[in-house]
């Protein structure tokens, strides 16, 4: 009953925040919404790692607190996976925005951050 109260209390803080801020002036531009979707998305990407990482460390304890018994052991294997696969859907997600990003700015020459183009170097 703690947990969910406290992913309630999250997601009121979230949308709050991204409420107050969108408020706090005009969206005026293409850029200025993107810039907007993009804070509100990194905060959530960012809060929903951290939950992920309470979970995971939830069912170390757990698991470690089993002392042998079989269903409480099960119990921790399925929220440790389920962990695991909050943080897969996490960064599809974020990897999900920022290629919708690109496709509607329409600058898919962005190259990833430590990229190295080569091939201006090569003579002929």
């Amino acid at each position: 009953m703690r947990l969910k109260s406290i992913v309630f209390s999250a997601f009121i803080v979230f949308f709050s925040a991204s409420s107050a801020h969108a408020a706090a002036g005009v969206i005026d531009t293409p850029d200025q919404f993107l810039a907007l979707v993009t804070k509100i998305t990194n905060w959530a990407f960012s809060s929903l790692l951290v939950l992920a990482v309470l979970f995971i460390v939830y069912a170390g304890y757990m698991f470690l607190f089993s002392q042998g018994d079989v269903e409480k052991a099960e119990k921790a294997k399925k929220q440790l996976l389920y962990a695991i696969i909050a943080v897969a859907i996490a960064i599809l997600a974020n990897g999900i925005i920022a290629l919708t990003q690109n496709l509607l700015t329409g600058d898919g020459s962005q190259q990833p951050p430590g990229f190295i183009d080569n091939t201006n170097d090569i003579n002929p």
